[in-house]
């Protein structure tokens, strides 16, 4: 039995991939918008607390969901994803109409299994149309927000 721990082949390319649905119909994968570098998805929750009058006055504290927010980085090797930015604004520009998207994140887990989440009523937001630094390639993303997220 080999240990796991000493892999060195895991990268955001082999071990995650996902899928971008928007309400238009229209579908991306990873692979057709970049090189896919970089992913985060965290969750957007929000955390309360009330000063007790009971209790011995101690404060409450409770933290409640609010969806997820994360951010996704390419290098670019083709206009895909420019176009797919350009085209979100020129639909709301001309149109006036707003894209939500699902986005399906699919991960593989260091045991070989594969977890799948789906997000969903995603709004893309601060898309990045590129940023070229010498000797660096051109990258490109976007940041995102959804209102749940559900294992699938």
């Amino acid at each position: 039995m080999s240990n796991i721990f000493d892999r060195s082949d895991f990268n955001v390319g082999q071990d995650l991939s996902f899928v971008i649905r928007s309400n238009s119909g229209q579908t991306w994968t990873a692979d057709q918008l970049g090189h896919l570098t970089d992913v985060e998805c965290d969750f957007d929750d929000h955390e309360i607390s009330v000063k007790a009058m009971t209790n011995g006055g101690r404060p409450l504290h409770q933290t409640l969901p609010h969806g997820l927010t994360g951010k996704i980085t390419f290098a670019r090797f083709n206009g895909e994803l420019s176009k797919m930015l350009i085209n979100r604004q020129k639909n709301f520009y001309e149109n006036g109409q707003l894209e939500k998207y699902t986005f399906q994140f699919q991960l593989r887990n260091r045991d070989g299994s594969i977890d799948t989440y789906s997000v969903r009523s995603v709004t893309i937001s601060k898309g990045k149309l590129f940023g070229a630094k010498a000797d660096k390639e051109i990258d490109q993303g976007f940041s995102f927000k959804g209102s749940e997220v559900i294992i699938t």
